[in-house]
């Protein structure tokens, strides 16, 4: 478990909220870009550098994608480039909202690469279990499910293949159907396993008021300064905003602000924001490195 990920769960969700939060609502380039760069760093932080082709594999198809289809299915802005065959036309400025949301998606895929290692199904209990314990339940339940879910195709795929029942056994249509049972089964898995969790849940007085919590997280002081540090850096991004120091605007005519102190102050604060995971598991590997030498 790498320094960031031993925090409190509170800063790990305020910093997930506002990381993906702020490229998504503000299609702005330097931020896409230092997102993207920030969530691909943390990733490759987490994974020792394996496992980006992982990432890259989801992120480059939905760059492309929505570049591609953007300006094919939108035809606003006022700067004509040329005319489809069926007379729509292709616009500048829809083409470079594409892009931008082509590194939005890629961001926001990258950033939920890490996410998931991250927050846990124990954080996220943690967090709404005693304000919302029906989707606090069912959100921690999907998030533990989607890898068991993989994991049992798998073993379900084994057993079929020792009968001769793969994917890879016989013609196209008999590929079809036992592509079918596989999925069939796994979901009648789910499904059982699903009523099963609820039950197990309820018979534990889950949700019922005055129910008592174990937990194992208490917000310590390094807690307290990191999340007043990164409350202090979202507050000053979302008030540089706020006062025009970075701007962009796509329709009807592509409008951005010019890159000078101001701005570069901006998207420094937005950095070592989107960088504090990478940061505190660096300083805290050079503090453990001193301490062995």
């Amino acid at each position: 478990m790498d320094t960031f990920s031993s925090c409190h769960p509170l800063i790990s969700f305020v910093f997930y909220l506002f990381a993906i939060g702020i490229p998504v609502f503000y299609l702005h380039p330097v931020f896409l870009a230092i997102g993207l760069g920030a969530a691909i760093a943390y990733y490759a932080y987490l994974k020792s550098g394996s496992s980006i082709g992982k990432v890259a594999l989801f992120a480059i198809p939905a760059i492309l994608i929505t570049a591609v289809l953007n300006p094919l299915l939108i035809h606003q802005g006022e700067t004509m480039l040329w005319y489809l065959p069926n007379g729509n036309p292709v616009t500048l400025e829809a083409v470079f909202y594409g892009i931008a949301a082509g590194f939005m998606l890629a961001a926001v895929i990258s950033w939920f690469a890490s996410f998931q290692e991250v927050m846990t199904s124990d954080k996220f209990m943690y967090l709404f279990s005693k304000s919302f314990p029906a989707a606090a339940l069912l959100l921690s339940m999907t998030m533990r499910f989607v890898p068991r879910f993989a994991s049992q195709i798998k073993r379900i795929r084994q057993a079929q293949l020792c009968v001769g029942r793969d994917v890879t056994n016989g013609t196209i249509r008999q590929k079809l159907a036992h592509g079918m049972t596989i999925f069939s089964i796994a979901v009648t898995w789910a499904l059982e396993n699903s009523v099963e969790t609820a039950d197990s849940m309820k018979s534990r007085g889950y949700g019922l008021r005055g129910r008592t919590n174990y937990s194992i997280y208490r917000l310590d002081g390094r807690d307290r300064s990191t999340l007043a540090v990164m409350v202090l850096e979202i507050v000053t991004v979302i008030v540089m905003i706020r006062s025009r120091w970075v701007y962009i605007q796509f329709y009807p005519l592509f409008t951005i602000n010019a890159f000078d102190w101001r701005a570069a102050a901006c998207f420094t604060v937005y950095a070592l924001f989107c960088l504090t995971p990478v940061i505190m598991g660096v300083r805290e590997d050079l503090h453990w490195k001193r301490i062995q030498n």
